[in-house]
């Protein structure tokens, strides 16, 4: 992951809510993970996590992120030079196999990068590389993996909800379980390769030889 400066030179409330569709568009498309914004003198800049250098290239656009360019684009706002500002410095390192065998989908509470995983080298695979899995985007993936990280604090925190997140995090009938597989069904048959989803096992007896 690496963490990008993007900045628009514009001021004007209507013109900065589009650039903020824009940003929605990318992250709903896995094409940023995390961002904030600023307002500066010359205009407003974008600070945010991408999976990779080439993220933002309009081959990777989902419709929506091309028409919310095209409604700036008719404003004469243009998209501007993206600088990549260096890596994420805790990320782990993205996928890079032609075609992997199987996926995981698979995030903890720490986790910054891509829900989906390679299931050959576990490296995390950006969700603009896969099959659009709801309304040409992946936000039922994005929400999946909210729902996770949340659970997964609460269990971490072992206070507020822990017992209830474990049962979430480890019980394959659980309702993030459901949600869970059938993304993973969807997308096992959109991509054509098995899709995995990771199951937390907390507390558990362990034979002793």
């Amino acid at each position: 992951m690496v963490t990008a400066d993007i900045p628009y030179l514009v001021s004007n409330d209507a013109d900065i809510e589009l650039i903020e569709s824009l940003v929605s568009a990318w992250w709903k498309n896995g094409q940023v993970l995390e961002w904030q914004a600023a307002r500066v003198p010359e205009g407003i800049r974008i600070l945010a996590l991408l999976p990779k250098h080439d993220a933002l290239v309009a081959a990777n656009n989902s419709v929506y992120a091309a028409k919310a360019l095209e409604a700036l684009n008719a404003r004469g706002i243009e998209m501007p030079k993206v600088q990549i500002l260096g890596p994420e410095p805790e990320s782990a390192k993205q996928c890079s196999c032609a075609r992997p065998a199987s996926l995981v989908m698979f995030t903890n509470y720490l986790s910054k990068g891509s829900p989906v995983r390679c299931g050959d080298c576990f490296g995390p695979v950006p969700l603009y590389e896969l099959p659009f899995t709801q309304d040409f985007e992946h936000l039922d993936v994005l929400h999946w993996a909210a729902d996770y990280r949340a659970c997964d604090t609460l269990q971490m925190h072992c206070t507020t909800g822990e017992r209830f997140a474990e049962a979430q995090l480890g019980r394959f009938d659980s309702s993030l379980s459901k949600q869970g597989r059938g993304i993973a069904s969807r997308l096992s048959a959109l991509a054509g390769v098995p899709v995995y989803c990771f199951l937390m096992k907390a507390r558990g007896a362990t034979a002793l030889d």
